[in-house]
């Protein structure tokens, strides 16, 4: 995948890598409407696709990845008064395993840092699920829920994904991974609830 913009033509657009090999597709526009300066891919909602962030004189925003395949929702604001900001980047700075917007403004010698909300309370009952031993040397256990889980995925504390299981799974094996903070994303049929693991 590639993504850019055009200044001059106001076109903020991804284009496919066809085989790995640097064989692009045909252009897709994300915004035809804005004239966007800086862009950061990035998953800002946990649901394993990547969604932008899109920088410009007087704002940031970013674009939802709706369905994992470069199809993108509308223009999201994030802060629309941000003067002389360059670049965009993420991180997760509060430790709550989702990636947290940062940029900086020229013109008032100031740092950002957005904390991400997107990932709402889920509305189940969470003391049906177990995690444990945290922490843990390797096995990591989900207990029986009356929740269906659909996928667990784990996540280093810079928001890259290191391992995930699909389908309704009780046990997650940590062993490979090395010692330390990661999160933990639980997706059921009822939502989805995230949790800090320790490796050992």
């Amino acid at each position: 995948m590639a993504i850019g913009s055009a200044v001059g033509a106001g076109v903020f657009a991804w284009w496919e890598n066809l085989d790995g090999l640097g064989n692009y597709g045909l252009e897709k526009i994300i915004n035809n409407t804005l004239i966007t300066t800086y862009i950061y891919p990035v998953d800002l909602d946990n649901d394993d696709d990547i969604d932008v962030l899109a920088l410009a004189p007087g704002f940031l925003r970013w674009y939802e990845n709706l369905d994992g395949l470069g199809n993108f929702g509308e223009t999201n604001v994030i802060k629309d008064d941000l003067e002389f900001a360059i670049t965009v980047t993420a991180a997760d700075l509060d430790n709550d395993g989702d990636m947290d917007p940062i940029t900086a403004s020229q013109w008032d010698n100031t740092v950002y840092w957005f904390e991400n909300k997107l990932l709402a309370t889920p509305n189940f009952n969470l003391q049906y699920i177990e995690i444990y031993p945290n922490p843990t040397t390797g096995l990591l256990f989900i207990n029986p829920t009356t929740e269906n889980i659909i996928r667990a995925t784990v996540y280093d504390v810079l928001g890259k994904k290191v391992l995930q299981k699909n389908g309704n799974i009780q046990q997650l094996d940590l062993s490979l991974l090395e010692s330390g903070m990661y999160f933990l994303s639980i997706t059921t049929d009822e939502g989805a609830f995230t949790k800090k693991i320790i490796k050992e």
